[in-house]
């Protein structure tokens, strides 16, 4: 059988198999929520999950919009369901309602009041799990491997690590900062001084060794196949994902093997980072023999997880080496996402970055580029805060999969094995929110924090709340948050004090180039060109 004719097969039998699914094993307890999309009925429902696929941000705004209510009063059956806005509800007990969309095998339930969201970001682990509905978002066991979907211990050092040493390895972010924009920035003939550059690529470069800066050090952060093998498995995780959960279980483990590349990803960054791992190990090693403690070794996120491994499988080079991937991964991919789009807005929108410039400027000054100084970049902080808002990282956030029955304080109720998460691209849209909320407003952010000290505390980029869930919220919230934000203040700043940017003749001046959708997941647009001009008078 030829490998064309293998997938052909294998996705006639998954169409069939979720067909069933949806068949037989839908869950009759759902069918108190509205469903958006398609049709809620068996087999029908699946032309929900075709159109979730292209559709997705679009079908959620229809449900958030457009809410169905069960009309509390005598009707015929054919009534019993009434279309209303949120705008039309002269009653307060018809907003916020929760409604389904249809996913490959099974119902999507999304939140859309704040109470609700917060009840959905505090809920006991064991009853609304945040690990389960990961595992299922990019299919956690078949991308990343069983290890990491039993044991996360590298999530500690992200929150606790990274963030308690991030201001003592300032000098040495920055230092990876310049040199990466100046290595992808070299003048080329003909340019009268404009470089043109795919953004979207570039800013996976640039995070990335930046990232790697604080992960493996000099000389492998800027290694180009090292970082070609990182930015790679970044897709090959977020497309495979996808790929995968199409699929029933028992085939997902050959999907994973022979339809993606994430094997071989596995066995390149074994290659580079194997001879560091093995004498780390060695010096380790010994180290524990003469009863030394752990924490002689280098600074960075490597010797992190070999000193954080539990003795056995864990602390081998292959484990050691998967764990920096899945490092990588998390944080490449919010980083690297946030900076595109942070950049794309400042093209589009070049009279914001004299404000920029001059705040980031007169800050230096005072107190040189410090992570205090950081803090006190209130426009800088603003700016790519309002553009999470208005893009996001997707079309939902705070995603949890029930363990248990559970209800919701509004009525809301999911039984076990339902996914639920927030509607946070509508929530973000939304005037009860925000003032104008289609516009972009570059310093919404910084007024708000101008009001008085403890406002200025919550609108800062790392804070989560009920309505704004670019992290995530609660217990779960992006653990990484801190740092990404520390990455994307100092890229930010590092740009509009050395670059002028555009976007190429060729496109729209002023239009943010339109992302991809796969599903409720976002791909900023990968063909954008943006100038950059290195500025005459910089600092």
């Amino acid at each position: 059988m030829s490998f064309q004719l293998m997938i052909y097969s294998l996705a006639a039998f998954t169409v069939l198999y979720i067909v069933c699914a949806l068949l037989f094993g839908s869950d009759r307890r759902l069918s108190g929520i509205p469903s958006v999309g398609g049709p809620s009925l068996p087999v029908f429902s699946y032309i929900g999950v075709i159109r979730s696929l292209a559709n997705a941000p679009s079908i959620i705004h229809e449900g958030y919009t457009k809410v169905y209510v069960l009309l509390h009063c005598c009707s015929p059956p054919a009534d019993r369901f009434k279309l209303i806005t949120p705008r039309q509800c002269a009653d307060d007990k018809h907003k916020g309602r929760s409604f389904k969309f249809a996913e490959a095998g099974h119902w999507r339930v999304l939140l859309t009041s704040p109470e609700a969201v917060e009840e959905l970001a505090r809920a006991p682990e064991d009853v609304l799990s945040f690990p389960a509905a990961a595992n299922d978002s990019i299919q956690v066991e078949y991308t990343l491997g069983p290890n990491i979907a039993r044991d996360a211990y590298h999530i500690p050092l992200i929150r606790n690590q990274l963030v308690r040493n991030a201001p003592r390895m300032m000098d040495d972010i920055r230092d990876e900062v310049v040199c990466a924009f100046r290595d992808e920035m070299q003048p080329r003939d003909g340019g009268n001084g404009w470089i043109s550059v795919q953004l979207k690529d570039v800013s996976a470069h640039i995070v990335c060794r930046v990232i790697n800066r604080v992960f493996v050090g000099l000389p492998l952060c800027r290694d180009p196949d090292y970082l070609a093998v990182n930015t790679g498995f970044m897709m090959n995780v977020v497309l495979g994902g996808a790929l995968i959960k199409l699929f029933p279980s028992f085939l997902k483990p050959f999907v994973a093997k022979f339809c993606t590349n994430i094997p071989a990803s596995i066995d390149r960054v074994v290659r580079h980072l194997e001879p560091i791992i093995t004498e780390r190990l060695r010096v380790s090693a010994e180290g524990r023999l003469g009863g030394q403690k752990e924490g002689n070794g280098p600074n960075d996120m490597l010797q992190w997880l070999i000193e954080s491994a539990p003795d056995g499988p864990e602390r081998t080079v292959p484990a050691l080496a998967l764990r920096v991937l899945v490092v990588n991964f998390a944080a490449l991919h919010t980083t690297s996402t946030m900076l595109t789009h942070t950049l794309y807005y400042l093209a589009a929108h070049p009279e914001h970055a004299a404000f920029l410039r001059d705040e980031v400027e007169r800050v230096v000054q005072d107190e040189g580029w410090s992570k205090a100084a950081l803090g006190n970049m209130r426009l800088v902080d603003s700016f790519p805060k309002e553009v999470g808002r208005v893009t996001g990282l997707g079309a939902i956030s705070v995603n949890r999969k029930a363990l248990q029955d559970f209800t919701f304080l509004d009525g809301t109720f999911v039984p076990k094995g339902t996914f639920v998460a927030a509607a946070a691209r509508p929530i973000h849209w939304d005037e009860e929110h925000y003032a104008n909320p289609e516009a972009f407003d570059p310093w919404r952010f910084a007024n708000m924090s101008n009001r008085n000290f403890k406002t200025a505390a919550s609108e800062q980029l790392v804070k989560t709340n009920d309505h704004y869930l670019l992290f995530g919220h609660g217990r779960h919230a992006c653990p990484g948050r801190f740092f990404a934000a520390t990455l994307l203040k100092l890229i930010l700043a590092h740009v509009v004090t050395t670059y002028d940017v555009k976007f190429a003749d060729s496109m729209d001046a002023h239009a943010v180039p339109p992302p991809t959708w796969v599903s409720v997941s976002m791909i900023p647009n990968r063909k954008a060109k943006v100038l950059f001009c290195e500025r005459r008078s910089k600092h």
